[in-house]
């Protein structure tokens, strides 16, 4: 069977050998194309998994996962899954907890950007005005990011982690019908972003009715 070798480092370009560390391919639905593949060594100095390719060949999706959360996730899609490949992915460290592991430096104060998705629009609210909404742009987060980084909160790297985070956590939202264990893994890192004061609620699962405001159709989620 033909397979496409992951191999992974940290944002050192070392080999991330550390242990919980799971690679899942799956087609561009988010249907599972073999278990989950726990890295391991591939060699000397190479340190990650195979992924069987399926057959008939069709666009396949990597996604690669710490279960341990001290590094980000991330994924790489849409690929050929007619051709074998070797991906050489690096993975970057998340922060500490919801500050960093910096809780009390002078200067820190946590503003969370709480995200809603409904499958058609995001939207935030902040702490202070919970009754207030607006758009959110991926300007807005990468605002909130970059501020963490400005206070001393974050690290360069903590922050690409943390984008990374978004980005594929962004990602397993837009999938069709992901398998159980994608679904499981999102719970997952829906969970770390609110740690990191970055909360999203996946309002897709609720009761969307249909309204009628002025002429215009409005979707509305069902609590």
């Amino acid at each position: 069977m033909e397979q496409c070798t992951v191999c992974i480092y940290d944002d050192n370009m070392v080999p991330a050998s550390g242990g919980g560390i799971e690679i899942l391919g799956t087609d561009h639905f988010g249907t599972n194309l073999d278990d989950a593949k726990v890295a391991q060594s591939l060699g000397v100095g190479e340190f990650g998994a195979r992924i069987n390719l399926p057959e008939p060949p069709e666009p396949i999706v990597i996604w690669v996962d710490d279960n341990l959360g001290r590094l980000a996730p991330t994924t790489l899609g849409h690929l050929n899954g007619r051709m074998t490949a070797r991906l050489d992915v690096i993975l970057y460290s998340l922060p500490g907890g919801p500050d960093g592991g910096r809780k009390g430096q002078v200067g820190y104060h946590k503003r969370a950007v709480a995200v809603s998705y409904t499958g058609h629009s995001l939207e935030t609210s902040s702490e202070d005005e919970e009754n207030s909404k607006r758009r959110l742009t991926p300007a807005m987060i990468s605002e909130y990011i970059s501020r963490q980084v400005n206070d001393g909160i974050w690290t360069e790297s903590e922050a690409t982690g943390v984008r990374s985070l978004v980005e594929t956590t962004t990602r397993a939202l837009n999938i069709p019908k992901g398998s159980s264990e994608l679904s499981g893994k999102l719970e997952r890192w829906s969970a770390q972003l609110s740690d990191l004061g970055i909360e999203i609620s996946m309002l897709a699962s609720r009761k969307v009715k249909t309204t009628n405001q002025g002429g215009s159709q409005a979707a509305q989620a069902s609590y």
